[in-house]
């Protein structure tokens, strides 16, 4: 059974907006579909969403470690406290929050280790992780591994972060031209080169773009771009605009009809005010 999850931040029409917060995180529109798929027996995506600090964390257990639904909600839940401990991100300066939300990331990955040295039972268990917050009229983004974020600005969809994947360092490297040169040539696509809980010394990617009226923000798991590449995913927004829940709605459709070969988690962000 697919978890469903509509949040709106802005007030209700006919209600007067809450007093001004001190704070500059805008009112954000979020859409958040997760489901276990139709051949995984259970479903180690987690996700965290707290619009008012206007923080996203998905987190994809690793496939074939152990206990990966445990390291991803170890590490989603780490990364979330840690980001409203100081009564928000958006309290902090531009290079203030982004080294924030770096740091978040890196003790959760010592967190995980910290949770297999307390129980052998979750050795050898992983997770990628993908980041967003949303203030000072910035998105602020952090990953490790292969979930990804995705901007939908002005009928162009652009990926914001670059798999940490054998695949992807290959691509990049100018060894195959696509990906589809890779998988034919025997690469997995599911090789990662980063993960939390796989070294204790971390290296996590960050960036910061301005916010634009009109955009709208995907986070999600590979249980979703395997399923559907970025033309697919780019079709769906022009077809459905800015209305966000529709737009979970039929990603998530789609992905089951492909296959549904992984879990699906994805969260649609539409900052409105």
């Amino acid at each position: 059974m697919g978890e469903t999850t509509g949040i709106r931040a802005a007030p209700p029409r006919g209600e007067a907006a809450a007093p001004a917060r001190r704070t500059r995180v805008p009112v954000l529109e979020i859409a958040v579909r997760c489901d276990i798929g139709r051949v995984r027996r259970t479903n180690q995506d987690t996700y965290r969403v707290d619009a008012d600090h206007g923080v996203v964390v998905v987190a994809d257990g690793m496939g074939g470690h152990r206990a990966g639904e445990v390291a991803s909600r170890i590490a989603a839940d780490t990364v979330l406290e840690r980001m409203i401990c100081l009564e928000g991100p958006a309290e902090l300066d531009p290079s203030s929050a982004l080294g924030h939300l770096g740091r978040s990331v890196e003790e959760a990955n010592a967190a995980l280790f910290r949770a297999i040295a307390d129980n052998s039972d979750l050795q050898g268990m992983g997770t990628t992780l993908v980041a967003v917050v949303f203030c000072n009229g910035h998105v602020y983004h952090a990953h490790v591994g292969d979930s990804r974020l995705y901007r939908w600005r002005a009928g162009t969809l652009e990926s914001l972060t670059r798999d940490h994947s054998l695949v992807q360092s290959l691509l990049d490297r100018g060894v195959f031209g696509s990906r589809e040169q890779a998988r034919a040539a025997g690469v997995g696509t599911h090789i990662l080169t980063r993960g939390l809980g796989v070294e204790q010394n971390l290296d996590v990617e960050l960036g910061s773009h301005p916010v634009e009226h009109g955009d709208v923000y995907l986070l999600c798991t590979d249980g979703l771009t395997n399923m559907i590449d970025d033309p697919g995913l780019a079709e769906l927004f022009s077809e459905h605009g800015y209305d966000v829940h529709l737009v979970a709605d039929r990603m998530l459709e789609m992905a089951l009809a492909e296959g549904g070969v992984d879990n699906v988690t994805l969260v649609l962000v539409r900052p409105v005010g």
